[in-house]
């Protein structure tokens, strides 16, 4: 997960959800963000930089805010992730 926003807290609420997932972690510059991801999901290590997960998923969620939505997919997807879900606009 990238992003422990409002939206990226839904996302992963619901990735939690199915099982055939493991959540690997979830990634915030905003402290604030990661302490409300942390007291709902106690189990999802937590990370500063969206960089850091890169070497250890498969899939990758995307909910940052919209300006950064293409650079961080693009990011994502030269490390040769196998899936994004990213949220609209897909680029601004």
């Amino acid at each position: 997960m990238i992003g422990c926003g409002h939206g990226g807290r839904l996302s992963l609420a619901a990735l939690c959800a199915i099982e055939r997932y493991e959540i690997v972690g979830a990634a915030d510059p905003s402290e604030a963000a990661r302490t409300n991801v942390s007291a709902a999901f106690p189990h999802v290590p937590l990370l500063l930089d969206y960089e850091d997960l890169s070497g250890s998923v498969d899939v990758s969620c995307i909910a940052t805010p919209a300006p950064l939505h293409e650079p961080v997919a693009r990011g994502m997807l030269s490390r040769g992730i196998a899936g994004l879900l990213l949220e609209k606009p897909m680029a601004c």
